[in-house]
């Protein structure tokens, strides 16, 4: 009530102008104070009409004193979702901006940067989105307005949370070189310089033992001070993360600007910190996904040792652990060796430690296998490598194929409680970290054996019958175990396990894609060569018409062809099989692809 009879003697006593600006000032610190201290009271300021006088005393407001203590009450009311929803419905967050724009003094920035943080938070949690004419003119102001107070580190922080926000807004395509450039200098800035020499230390020690009142004191200031940083650089790297998300233009500016360096200082500055450990990892993971220089960069800077570390610290702390298995895995693409040579075999028991501990945290299992699974394609195909796939079991103290098939088991069955799509990814993971370490018949059987008799297997492919993904990693390591062991191959072809059941069904659900037909293919090949029982079954199920239907819809397909002829050959070995070939149309597809002489052998030995 005050407040409106507040702004009734404005427009009746406008000669007493200042004292009028100076009460509504004086009310607004008033208002901010009481929400403070009595949170509710908030919705009944919202009922009572406060936000439209508010905006209104801020309207054309020259006095900075007003201007800061109505962006400090706005702050106070936006933190409620029905007040934050009236001020953007007034457009109080462009009145907020032009108040920010126009002043630029420490105080008002701070205030008002501070309440568009808040709407910001309250428009995304309501699915607001600005306009893109005032997305625009937000980047421009806070951009202008961060750069003319760089001597403020207080506003400094604030404004990193600010932009952190806007690149996680689809206001994050007006931030330019200008943007990056600022978060970058605002984050160094908060990054202490490098540690005094000992002989400082010890000058230090003694002057504070003498004045230890004053001593206790300081050390106090230094912690908060501490604290402070780490929090801002904790935003700056927050705001690399959310910009770098999907974005191969700002992943190039992030590194030309030298932001490689900052995130690396980051981690090696704080690494008791886990919310910084887990947005310089994030950073570091959508830095370098799918961009070969920044993976390259941050190789060469020292990235790796730093990765190990914060999931060794941090290896109970699942935001940690996601952000950081998600990096290395990215990096691992580009550079296989590099954490080899560094950290393993103590970089593998980290890694196995977080999957071990987390165990069902799907992000985590998902990350942890992908890495594992670069880890164990590199041990097979580097014969450089200075470790065997069994020197990877062994690392960490535990098994790396326990450790996988436990996570399929906890998120990949029927049984498990994950969504399909955090199952999904992590069966396929899983399932090719398995097929990477299958490359001899020890090592079948050790896969097998873990994964009770390979039932584990076909549990996780019944499981998703519709993922593309799965379905091709579980046939192929399917292929691969019954390569490598004739008694494996025999185990797969009794009568319960139903494989040839899900192999024709998954070429039928998944006809239109290559990569299931070949590798189902692949698998009935495989199967077919030893036993004539298997023919007659295979022949009897309608796998001839599956793979005459494959060779039709992808005649285009040379490896399709291959794997398929090959399959046809060993199944028209038996009679039986012959004839039903031949009434079903015969070579046709075959003798009418564009890549009939590419298939002219495996065509002769059909015929023969």
């Amino acid at each position: 009530d005050t407040c409106t009879h507040a702004h009734t003697h404005t427009r009746t006593h406008a000669q007493h102008g200042s004292q009028v600006t100076e009460m509504k000032g004086l009310l607004c610190h008033l208002l901010g104070h009481v929400i403070e201290k009595i949170p509710a009271t908030a919705q009944q300021m919202t009922l009572h009409g406060c936000v439209p006088i508010i905006l209104n005393a801020m309207a054309g407001c020259e006095d900075e004193v007003l201007g800061a203590a109505a962006c400090g009450t706005l702050c106070q009311l936006a933190a409620h979702y029905s007040a934050a929803r009236e001020i953007v419905e007034l457009k109080g967050h462009t009145v907020v901006l032009t108040m920010l724009v126009h002043h630029q003094t420490e105080d008002v920035a701070l205030l008002a940067i501070g309440a568009l943080v808040v709407i910001m938070i309250q428009m995304q949690e309501g699915d607001v989105l600005p306009t893109l004419d005032f997305s625009r003119k937000l980047v421009e102001g806070g951009v202008k307005t961060l750069e003319k107070l760089a001597h403020s580190l207080p506003v400094q922080e604030v404004g990193l949370v600010f932009l952190r926000l806007v690149a996680m807004t689809q206001a994050r395509q007006h931030l330019g070189d200008r943007a990056i450039a600022l978060i970058l200098r605002a984050t160094s800035a908060f990054l202490p310089p490098p540690s005094p020499s000992t002989h400082t230390h010890a000058r230090i020690n003694t002057q504070t033992n003498t004045h230890p009142d004053r001593s206790a004191h300081a050390d106090s200031d230094a912690r908060a001070d501490a604290v402070m940083k780490c929090r801002a650089v904790t935003h700056g790297c927050g705001a690399l993360w959310a910009l770098a998300a999907r974005n191969q233009a700002a992943k190039c500016r992030i590194a030309s600007a030298g932001g490689v360096n900052k995130i690396v200082a980051a981690m090696a500055t704080y690494p008791n910190d886990p919310l910084l450990q887990e947005q310089a990892c994030g950073a570091v993971k959508n830095a370098c996904a799918n961009h070969d220089e920044n993976k390259a960069a941050f190789g060469g800077n020292g990235v790796f040792p730093l990765l190990v570390a914060a999931l060794s610290r941090h290896s109970s702390n699942p935001f940690v652990a996601e952000a950081g298995l998600g990096a290395l895995r990215n990096l691992l693409t580009l550079h296989p060796n590099r954490l080899i040579m560094a950290q393993v075999p103590r970089g593998c028991g980290v890694i196995l430690d977080c999957l071990v501990s987390l165990r069902l945290c799907a992000a985590v299992q998902e990350q942890g296998l992908g890495v594992l699974r670069c880890m164990a394609a590199s041990t097979m195909t580097r014969g450089s490598m200075p470790f065997s796939p069994r020197d990877l079991q062994e690392s960490g103290g535990a098994s790396v194929l326990g450790v996988v098939a436990d996570s399929l088991g906890a998120h990949s069955t029927h049984s498990a409680s994950s969504t399909s799509i955090a199952g999904a990814g992590i069966a396929e993971q899983g399932l090719a970290v398995m097929r990477a370490l299958s490359t001899s018949r020890e090592e079948a059987e050790q896969v097998a054996a873990c994964s009770n008799d390979m039932k584990l297997i076909l549990d996780v492919l019944q499981s998703f019958p519709h993922s593309e993904p799965v379905q091709k990693q579980a046939f192929v390591l399917l292929s691969t175990l019954a390569l490598q062991s004739s008694d494996l191959c025999k185990l797969l072809l009794q009568k319960d396990y139903k494989v040839m059941t899900a192999v024709l069904a998954a070429m039928v659900t998944h006809e239109l894609c290559p990569h299931i037909q070949a590798s189902a293919a692949g698998l009935v090949w495989t199967l077919s060569y030893r036993s004539l029982g298997v023919k007659r079954l295979i022949a009897h199920e309608g796998g001839l018409e599956r793979l005459l239907s494959a060779c039709e819809r992808h005649a285009h397909d040379v490896h399709v062809l291959q794997v398929v002829s090959g399959a046809l050959k060993n199944l028209t070995v038996l009679s039986d099989n012959a004839y039903r070939f031949a009434e079903l149309g015969g070579l046709t597809p075959l003798l009418c692809s564009r890549h009939c002489s590419t298939l002219q052998q495996q065509i002769g030995q059909i015929i023969s």
